[in-house]
C-alpha cells in the first residue's frame, strides 16, 4: 500500500509540475486542462543485478507517462550508475535504502535517503547507485516511455523477482548505449 500511495504522489507531483508550474495548482486544474492517463502494459526485466518493473500509461494527444520500480543491491555500479541524459524530466522517489546521485560532468555527489524525492530536469547528466545496506528501491516517474522502451529491447524478462537479485548477467554496454540513444537516453561514460 505504501508503494501505491507513494507512486500516486510522485505521479501527481510530476504531472502538476510539468503542466501547472504556478503555486496555486488546485485553482489551475479544470476539466478542460486536466489529462488522464490509462495503463498500457507492464513488464519486469533484469539487467546485470538490477531489477526493473515498469508500466506505461497513455494519455490524450500522444502523451505518455511511465512508472519504473528499480531494485539494486548495495554498491552495485550497474547501468544507472553511468551518467546519462534524458529528454524528459523524471521524479525519483527513494522507497528503500540510501542512494548516491552524481550530477553533471563534475564529481559532485549527493546522498539521498529513504523517503526523499529527487527531481531531475531534462538535459541534466546524472547517475545513481544504492550505497545503503541490503537492497535499495526507487520509483521513477517520467513524462516519457524512453526507459521502458529501452528495457523492453535489452532487458531479460523475468517472472519471479525473488530469483533474480543474486544473478549477474553480463551487460552488453555497446548494445545498451545504442538502444538507449534510439529511445532518447544518452549515456556519457
Amino acid at each position: 500500500m505504501k508503494i501505491i500511495i507513494s507512486t500516486l504522489f510522485v505521479l501527481f507531483l510530476s504531472l502538476t509540475t510539468a503542466f501547472y508550474p504556478t503555486p496555486n495548482i488546485a485553482a489551475a486544474l479544470t476539466s478542460e486542462n486536466m489529462s488522464v492517463f490509462h495503463p498500457n502494459g507492464s513488464k519486469t526485466v533484469t539487467m546485470g543485478k538490477e531489477i526493473f518493473s515498469y508500466q506505461t500509461f497513455d494519455g490524450e494527444n500522444s502523451q505518455v507517462i511511465s512508472h519504473t520500480e528499480i531494485t539494486q543491491p548495495s554498491g552495485y555500479e550497474g547501468l544507472l550508475f553511468r551518467k546519462h541524459i534524458l529528454q524528459a524530466p523524471e521524479e525519483i522517489y527513494i522507497i528503500k535504502g540510501d542512494f548516491e546521485f552524481a550530477f553533471s560532468q563534475s564529481e559532485q555527489k549527493n546522498l539521498v535517503k529513504e523517503g526523499d524525492i529527487v527531481s531531475i530536469p531534462s538535459g541534466l547528466p546524472f547517475g545513481f547507485k544504492h550505497v545503503g545496506r541490503g537492497e535499495g528501491k526507487v520509483i521513477v516517474v517520467s513524462q516519457s516511455d524512453a526507459l521502458p522502451k529501452m528495457l523492453s529491447e535489452v532487458g531479460t524478462p523475468v517472472k519471479d523477482k525473488s530469483k533474480t537479485a543474486s544473478k549477474d548477467s553480463k551487460l552488453d554496454i555497446n548494445r545498451i548505449v545504442s538502444v538507449a540513444k534510439k529511445n532518447g537516453i544518452e549515456f556519457l561514460n
